[in-house]
C-alpha cells in the first residue's frame, strides 16, 4: 500500500519532519532485516532492544523513511523522518489509515486456540476464487495488525485478521483498528489467564471484537461460555452462526468424523440447513476440523462450487506447529509445538490413545503450558494424570511446572519409566532417535507440544524435513 508523505504528516503529527525526494512509501517494515527499498520503516522500542538502533542499516537496504522516537541531528536528506512522541501509537494510525482505503470485506479471527489454523482455512479455500490477504505468520497483536494492514494490497476481495490478546484493553484497540464484518470465535478456554484471571474475563475482553460494522458472527458451542456469548451477540443484533462437533444445537455440525490412515485423510460430514456434505481433508484432529466449519459456510455463501472447495479441502496445509502430520517411513509425526493449553493437551492425548489402539508404539515431547495464571499447578497436574491413565508409551517432559506435577504426584521416573525428564528440547532428539534404532516399531507415532516459549520444535529430528508447508 502506498502511504503520501502528506497523509503521514497529517495523521502522526510529528515533532520533526524531514523531507525525502519519493512520492511515496511502499508499505511499513518493523524488523530492519526485512525491511525493502521504498519501505517506512516504523523503529518500535522493545524489552530487548530498540528499533531505532537499526536506522543506519535499513537506510542503506533503501528505506524510503523512518518514523522514531528519537532526535536525530545528521539524518540524510535523501530519507523521510518523522519524529514522533510514541512509535506504536504512530504504527496503529497507519494502520487505521491504511484500513480505511481498502474497500475489500474484513474477517478477524480470535479465540483462546485455533486462531491461526481458521485463518488459514480461510485464506486457503476463498483463494480459490478471489484475491485474499491475510496477516502473516502470528502478527495478531495491534502492532502486528496494523503493520499487516499497511501492507496489504488495495485490490484484494477479502482480508483475514487473526487477532490475539493477553491482557483487558487489547481488543477494544483491535476492533478499532479492524472494524471487521465478519469475525470468527474460534474457541473460549483457558489460556491467557495470567492477566486476565478468568475465563469469563476472556470472554468478555474477545466479544469486543464485534463492531458496528459487524453483519455475521461464527461462534463455536464447544465449550462452556458459548450461551453467555451468545446472549451478548444477540443484544447487538448480529447474524449469529453457530459452529461445532458437540451436541449443543449448531447450524454448522461436524456431524461425522473418521481417519483413513492409509489414504491419510480424515472423513467428514457437515450438516447444514438439514442436508449434509462429506468432505475430505489431511487433517487428523475432530477439533481441528471443527475450524473449517465457518471457512467452508463462508466459501460456499462466496459462491465457490462444491467441486471446487473439495479440490483444495484434499491440499489444505496446517499452519506450522498446529497440529499438522508428517508421514516418515513407518511414522507419524505430529507437529503441534506452537502452543499449549489443558484443552489443547487433552485433544492431543486421545489421538494418541487412538493411534495405540491402531497399533501404533507412540511417544510425546511435551512442554509447559504458560500464561496460565493460578490454575497453573492444578492444569498441569491434570494433563499429567490423563497421560498417566492414557495408552501413551513414553512421555518426554522438559519444564518446572510438569516436573513438579509429576512429582507432586508421586510419579519416581526411576519406577515409572514411561516419564523422562529432559533438560533441554534437544535431549530428546538423541533419545528418539536411540528408540527408533534400537526399537524399530512396525509402527510408530510421536507428538511434540508446548507452549511457544518452550521451543519443543528443537526436538525434532532434521532428517524428517519438516518444513513450513506444515
Amino acid at each position: 500500500m502506498r502511504l503520501y508523505p502528506q497523509q503521514l504528516v497529517r495523521i502522526l503529527k510529528p515533532k520533526m519532519v524531514i523531507e525525502g525526494k519519493a512520492s511515496w512509501l511502499e508499505g511499513v517494515a518493523i524488523d530492519s532485516r526485512e525491511c525493502q527499498p521504498g519501505q517506512l520503516f516504523v523503529a518500535l522500542p522493545g524489552s530487548k532492544t530498540d528499533g531505532a538502533l537499526f536506522i543506519p542499516d535499513v537506510l542503506r537496504k533503501g528505506a524510503g523513511g523512518v518514523v522514531t522516537e528519537r532526535s536525530i541531528s545528521d539524518f540524510p536528506h535523501d530519507f523521510y523522518f518523522f519524529q514522533v512522541n510514541n512509535s506504536r501509537d504512530s504504527l496503529i494510525r497507519i494502520g487505521k489509515m491504511a484500513r480505511e482505503e481498502i474497500s475489500g470485506t474484513k474477517i478477524a479471527i480470535t479465540g483462546t486456540v485455533g486462531k491461526t489454523s481458521c485463518k488459514s482455512f480461510f485464506r486457503q479455500l476463498l483463494a480459490a476464487e478471489f484475491k485474499v490477504e491475510a496477516t502473516p505468520r502470528n502478527y495478531n497483536t495491534s502492532l502486528g495488525v496494523a503493520y499487516s494492514l499497511a501492507n496489504f494490497s488495495l485490490e484484494s476481495d477479502f482480508y483475514i485478521l487473526e487477532a490475539g490478546i493477553s491482557c483487558k484493553g487489547e481488543m477494544a484497540i483491535l476492533q478499532t483498528l479492524t472494524q471487521p464484518e465478519i469475525v470468527v470465535f474460534t474457541f473460549f478456554g483457558k489460556g491467557h489467564l495470567q492477566e486476565l484471571e478468568t475465563e469469563e474475563m476472556v470472554v468478555e475482553e474477545k466479544l469486543k471484537l464485534v463492531s458496528d460494522k459487524t453483519n455475521r458472527v461464527y461462534l463455536n458451542v464447544d465449550n462452556p461460555f458459548w450461551k453467555m456469548a451468545k446472549d451478548r451477540l444477540k443484544q447487538t443484533g448480529k447474524e449469529v452462526i453457530l459452529f461445532g462437533k458437540g451436541s449443543y444445537p449448531s447450524d454448522l455440525r461436524l456431524s461425522n468424523f473418521r481417519l483413513d490412515l492409509e489414504q491419510k485423510m480424515g472423513i467428514f460430514e457437515i450438516t447444514w440447513q438439514g442436508e449434509i456434505l462429506t468432505l475430505r481433508a489431511p487433517i487428523f484432529f475432530p477439533e481441528v476440523a471443527s475450524l473449517l466449519l465457518p471457512a467452508v459456510h463462508f466459501a460456499l455463501d462466496s459462491g465457490i462450487s462444491r467441486a471446487r472447495l473439495q479440490s483444495v479441502l484434499k491440499e489444505v496445509k496446517l499452519p506450522r506447529g498446529r497440529g499438522g502430520v508428517l508421514f516418515f517411513k513407518n511414522g507419524m509425526v505430529i507437529d503441534d509445538w506452537y502452543n499449549a493449553n489443558p484443552h489443547s493437551y487433552l485433544k492431543l492425548i486421545c489421538f494418541l490413545d487412538f493411534l495405540a489402539q491402531r497399533g501404533y508404539q507412540v511417544w510425546a515431547v511435551v512442554g509447559d503450558m504458560l500464561e496460565l495464571g493460578k490454575i497453573s499447578p492444578v492444569a498441569h497436574r491434570q494433563v499429567v494424570e490423563k497421560f498417566f491413565h492414557s495408552a501413551v508409551d513414553q512421555i518426554f517432559i522438559y519444564g518446572d511446572r510438569f516436573r513438579q506435577a509429576v512429582e507432586e504426584m508421586g510419579l519416581d521416573p526411576k519406577t515409572e519409566k514411561r516419564f523422562c525428564f529432559l533438560s533441554s528440547p534437544e535431549e530428546a532428539q538423541t533419545l528418539l532417535r536411540d528408540k527408533l534404532e534400537k526399537e524399530k516399531p512396525d509402527r510408530w507415532a510421536v507428538a511434540f507440544k508446548g507452549s511457544r516459549a518452550m521451543n519443543i520444535e528443537k526436538a525434532l529430528l532434521p532428517e524428517w524435513g519438516i518444513d513450513d508447508g506444515i
